[in-house]
């Protein structure tokens, strides 16, 4: 439901009342829930205290992929609490501890996270290139496609931008394929112009 129909999820974590929530691995999993819910519905990540008590649970835990999920969110919202370098902090903290996982979808989460920072924060060593190349291969190996495609068709305009046109090619050319894979005609239609 959280991937698919986020504010459902949203709505049905709110609808669950304080009492049902016994124990302190419960109060971790709803925060961790929450705060994803609200991510994926825009609503602004202001502070850090409720995923922070994800993160201190599942920091004493062998659920290395909910630590990583946590971590990943501890990151979105100290970087949308303006403190950059610290979120690079936390998100290379998130990788190491995904990288003990089969989980491939927080992997590239967090690689792609990283790529928007370093690209915000206009670094200019290729460092946000590499790092969405990293996310697009962990997309595919999770079997996201649309998380694949976004990447792709992203690394597509990147390189067009610059003299490395068989780059912006095979970016673009990769992204028309997962677009027609997924039968996404509005993607297609895109990625199809950015080609022309």
């Amino acid at each position: 439901m959280m991937n698919h129909k986020p504010d459902s999820a949203y709505h049905a974590l709110l609808s669950i009342p304080d009492k049902a929530i016994h124990t302190r691995r419960d109060r971790a999993y709803y925060a961790l829930l929450l705060t994803q819910a609200r991510h994926k519905n825009y609503i602004p990540l202001r502070n850090d205290s409720l995923i922070s008590i994800a993160v201190n649970y599942y920091r004493g835990s062998r659920e290395y992929d909910k630590y990583a999920r946590a971590l990943l969110y501890k990151g979105i919202c100290v970087e949308e609490m303006d403190d950059p370098q610290k979120a690079i902090e936390v998100y290379a903290e998130a990788e190491k501890i995904a990288l003990q996982t089969n989980d491939y979808l927080t992997t590239g989460l967090i690689n792609s996270q990283m790529a928007w920072l370093y690209r915000d924060m206009y670094i200019e060593n290729q460092v946000d290139i590499e790092r969405f190349k990293r996310a697009m291969e962990y997309f595919r190996m999770a079997g996201h496609k649309m998380n694949q495609y976004s990447v792709a068709s992203l690394l597509g305009q990147k390189y067009r931008s610059t003299s490395q046109l068989d780059s912006a090619y095979h970016y673009l050319g990769t992204a028309l394929e997962l677009a027609r894979q997924m039968g996404d005609s509005v993607a297609i239609f895109h990625n199809y112009s950015l080609l022309a």
